[in-house]
C-alpha cells in the first residue's frame, strides 16, 4: 500500500496539520507489468473515507510513482 499524507507546514507557528490522505492499494490482480490499484481519499482526521476510485492497467515497469498518484487523483475526480 502507497500512502500520500498532505499537511500544512505553518512557516509562522511551526504547526504540522493534515489536511488529507491518500491510500493506493495494489489489489493482487495485475502482472508482472500492469497493475490494478483501489485508491481510497481520507479526509482531515485519516479516518473518514471521502471517496474511492480504481486506476486499471497501470505499466508499473515503465511509468514513475508520479504518473501513478495522477492517475489516481484523476479517477477521484471522474
Amino acid at each position: 500500500m502507497i500512502i500520500v499524507k498532505i499537511e500544512l507546514h505553518s512557516a509562522v507557528t511551526g504547526k504540522v496539520t493534515e489536511l488529507g490522505k491518500l491510500h493506493i492499494i495494489n489489489d493482487g490482480t495485475g502482472d508482472a507489468s500492469k497493475g490494478n490499484y483501489d485508491v481510497h481519499k481520507y479526509g482531515k482526521n485519516g479516518r473518514q473515507l471521502l471517496a474511492h476510485a480504481r486506476v486499471e492497467r497501470h505499466a508499473r515497469r515503465s511509468r514513475t510513482i508520479f504518473n501513478l498518484l495522477r492517475r489516481a487523483l484523476e479517477a477521484l475526480r471522474a
